[in-house]
This record gives C-alpha cells, structure tokens and sequence, in this order.
C-alpha cells in the first residue's frame, strides 16, 4: 500500500482493521487459556470464562462500524456471523451435551476473523472469481 492510499483511507477503515485483529488476538489468547486449564492449571478455567467477557462486544463494534464506514458487504456479514459464533460459544459451554462442539466452534471463529481482518483494506482484498 502506498502513502498516497494510506492517507486516503478513512478513519472507519483503520479502526475496523483494528478490531478485527484485536478479535483474533483475543480468540488466541482464549485458546491459550483453555490450554493452560487443560494441561496445566485448572484454576485458568476462571481465566477463560472472564476473559471473553472484555472482548465479546468486538464483533458488535465491527458491525456497527462496518455499517457506519459504509465496508463492503462481506466484512458487514461476516462481522455478523462472528456475533452468531460468539454467542454459540455461550449455548456449547452450558447446554448440556453440546461442549464438543465448543472447540470447534473456537476454530472456525479463528479462521473467520483472521480471514475477516485481512480484507479490510481494499489492497488486501483478493479478487472474487466466479
């Protein structure tokens, strides 16, 4: 990306590239947590139950500003379906018979912000074919 873009970018653009890799940050270090607990410390459990509660609003902010910065459609949807994922998160962890699918619910939260933070910018985007 060159100056000349950098300077164009609109504010909105910065701080929602800004949230959605705080998001991945914070769903890695949830990870670690939930690590830790199994593997080496069972009081990290207290860890991971608080720890989502500083960053569980992240995908409200990614919507709300998505709409506000006028993103593209797909980071709009996406910040969406990161909220939806979040609150599966909550049904998995205390709905009885349903903890298996936490984990993996984990990985595809991953995998959706960390492809949702790198089309922010418009360089970044990779071109839809088809």
């Amino acid at each position: 990306m060159t100056q000349q873009a950098v300077g164009k970018t609109p504010l909105v653009v910065w701080i929602s590239l800004g949230l959605a890799w705080i998001f991945v940050v914070c769903i890695a270090i949830q990870t670690l947590f939930a690590g830790m607990a199994l593997f080496h410390d069972g009081s990290m459990w207290r860890s991971h139950t608080l720890f989502v509660h500083f960053f569980e609003i992240v995908p409200v902010l990614m919507l709300i500003f998505g709409i506000a910065g006028k993103l593209p459609a797909p980071y709009k949807w996406k910040s969406l379906v990161l909220l939806l994922l979040v609150f599966s998160q909550y049904l998995t962890a205390n709905l009885p018979g349903a903890g298996a699918l936490h984990p993996v619910i984990a990985i595809g939260l991953f995998w959706l912000a960390v492809d949702t933070a790198r089309g922010v910018l418009p360089s970044d985007r990779r071109e839809q074919k088809g």
